[in-house]
């Protein structure tokens, strides 16, 4: 107990000291301006207050109480009323005190019915649901005599098997359970038996249709007479729902059965959870090989970079990209697959491959490729690869690099003469003495019309006129054959660089500038010849 005055009198508090029973219970005292004078420990605890805070208050800040109920507690000299504080309900009890040698008082109580309301609202909340549970009341209840007629039947079961409650109290038993003959728990009960029946067991509504239920009846005595307490609850939509789950499971078998895609599943651990039945047909193998065969030759579980792959799915809640690997088939030949994902929460975190053979797309898409940076004509590589060789060139170990330009003399002049077809078939035939002058047929290109281009790697300035010498034979001895109707003439020139540091289409440009020298030196010799 606090004192703040000491003018209070001291035998007013004495018995509450001496009282177990308050030792939970605040109490304070108030002059009769409303002011506290004095007060339990359990009075601060409650209010949540110290001692210094507490002692600027009065009866009017500390219970919220305003000028008009401070003069109803003067008027009645008690009130009584519930406030919150911190999220504990309090209850308070303010009555006024008559002192014989003091002015009056006022005397506050205090307890913590915050456990209390939790109580009454948790059983509220009960009493709501039982409500909702009564109001929603799904099983059909009958009482049947010894002789199975029915005694008692409640309104889910008239409802159900579509009477009305003057007709069901004259069904018997077998009105209204499929094979009732055969129910020989039913027929022949022995005292004190609970029985079960489930969905083999069916009511039959007035149309005849059977509806199917589950439920247990139990056999007692009511006035002195042998009767059985049956619950029915109508199962019709669980019997629909098994079934169009049956028929979806059997659906979603016969897909993954006959799908392209392998679907396999993979926990935290790394191991396998489920791998869809397909994998024979979607790896190539005939045999009935063992899982851990599988595992090991046609899955990239225990690969370390696939084990990254499947963390980083299990971090993340979008897809990482595709991961690719590739299987050597039983022909020798290489096949290419594709894993895409998707990460799902069940009783652990798992991650659902799917596995896709993506071959047939990697040759198409290299043949797109391919035909991306070919001249369709010659079926040398095009001006486009030539210019991404350029950067790939770069590297040191390519070095020396010659680069030798070639421009065949004269295909203008063919075309308008002889026509197109003519001029094609002479760059053709040119094409193919330089695929014969130079052995990686990589670094050969057909650039423009009548431009051609040879980026040979690791050849020195030597090693490049030797080159286009062989080009100069290849071209007379074509022009020699009695059967080459098409003579070919072209102008051909070359720059060499030793370092790597050289830029190449420096280099190009000077090949151009030499192939462009001889070609007019070409020009006029045939001007003077004329």
């Amino acid at each position: 107990m606090s004192a703040i005055k000491n003018d209070t009198p001291a035998t007013l508090f004495d018995s509450f000291k001496e009282t177990d029973d308050f030792i939970e219970t605040g109490f304070g005292v108030f002059d009769s301006s409303g002011n506290l004078i004095s007060f339990n420990d359990t009075f601060a605890i409650l209010l949540n207050k110290n001692s210094d805070e507490i002692k600027e208050t009065n009866i009017l800040s500390i219970f919220n109480i305003n000028d008009k109920n401070f003069s109803s507690l003067v008027r009645n000299h008690a009130v009584s009323r519930n406030i919150l504080i911190d999220d504990r309900h309090l209850h308070v009890s303010i009555c006024k005190v008559f002192c014989k040698d003091a002015e009056d008082r006022f005397f506050a109580l205090i307890n913590d019915k915050t456990a209390e309301r939790v109580m009454i609202d948790s059983l509220n909340i009960n009493l709501e649901q039982i409500k909702l549970l009564i109001d929603k009341f799904n099983l059909g209840f009958v009482i049947l005599d010894e002789y199975h007629n029915i005694v008692e039947a409640n309104n889910t079961f008239c409802h159900n098997l579509g009477y009305s409650q003057s007709e069901a109290i004259k069904l018997n038993a077998k009105d209204f359970i499929v094979d009732f003959e055969k129910r020989h728990e039913i027929q022949n009960p022995l005292e004190n038996q609970t029985f079960f029946f489930g969905d083999d067991n069916m009511h039959i509504k007035k149309n005849g249709k059977h509806i199917p239920i589950k439920g247990y009846g139990s056999l007692t005595r009511i006035n002195n007479q042998r009767v059985a307490l049956c619950f029915y609850e109508n199962i019709s939509e669980q019997v629909e729902s098994y079934k169009r789950l049956e028929t979806s499971e059997m659906m979603l078998k016969n897909f993954i059965s006959n799908s392209t895609d392998v679907i396999m599943v993979v926990n935290k651990d790394l191991e396998i959870s489920y791998l869809s039945p397909n994998t024979s047909k979607v790896f190539g193998y005939s045999d009935n090989i063992p899982r851990s065969e599988i595992q090991e030759k046609y899955l990239p579980i225990g690969n370390h970079d696939f084990k990254k792959f499947i963390k980083a799915n299990l971090n993340t809640r979008e897809s990482s990209i595709e991961y690719e690997y590739t299987i050597r088939s039983k022909s020798g030949k290489f096949k290419y697959f594709s894993i895409r994902t998707s990460t799902i929460k069940l009783n652990e975190k798992l991650v659902i491959c799917y596995i896709r053979d993506v071959t047939k797309d990697k040759k198409y898409i290299e043949e797109l490729k391919i035909l991306s940076y070919t001249d369709q004509l010659t079926k040398l590589h095009n001006r486009q690869f030539m210019e991404e060789q350029l950067i790939e060139l770069r590297k040191i170990e390519n070095y020396p690099i010659s680069i030798i330009s070639a421009d065949l003399d004269g295909l203008k002049e063919v075309n308008d003469s002889l026509g197109h077809q003519a001029g094609d078939e002479l760059l053709r035939r040119f094409a193919n003495i330089l695929i014969e002058s130079h052995e990686n047929y990589d670094e050969i290109f057909r650039i423009g019309g009548d431009e051609f281009l040879i980026l040979a790697t690791k050849t020195n300035e030597a090693t490049a006129a030797k080159i286009i010498k062989k080009i100069d034979s290849k071209i007379s001895k074509h022009n020699s054959l009695p059967s080459s109707l098409l003579k070919i003439s072209a102008s051909v020139g070359f720059s060499t660089s030793d370092k790597s540091n050289t830029n190449l289409s420096t280099m190009l440009a000077l090949a151009d500038r030499e192939m462009y020298k001889i070609k007019n030196e070409k020009k006029l010799l045939n001007r003077n010849g004329e």
